[in-house]
């Protein structure tokens, strides 16, 4: 089970799928989509490395992060 994580204003989201899933990969990748053409930067983290900014939704990511991005003031 894969898993992708929306840290937000509102808390964090998770979304997870099965990279076998059709359906649920499709969901994963419209919310990576949605979010990263908001601004939201995306790292995939697999086995606790560090992350590693990802530009395209991979499905067969174990762990995705999608951060705000950051204002400066």
């Amino acid at each position: 089970m894969s898993e992708l994580r929306i840290i937000g204003a509102k808390g964090d989201m998770k979304v997870e799928w099965n990279p076998d899933e059709v359906a649920e990969v499709e969901v994963a990748r419209k919310v990576f989509e949605e979010n990263t053409k908001k601004g939201f930067h995306a790292f995939c983290i697999d086995d606790g490395q560090k992350g590693k900014e990802m530009k395209k939704f991979n499905r067969y990511a174990q762990k995705i992060l999608l951060i705000p991005p950051i204002a400066g003031g």
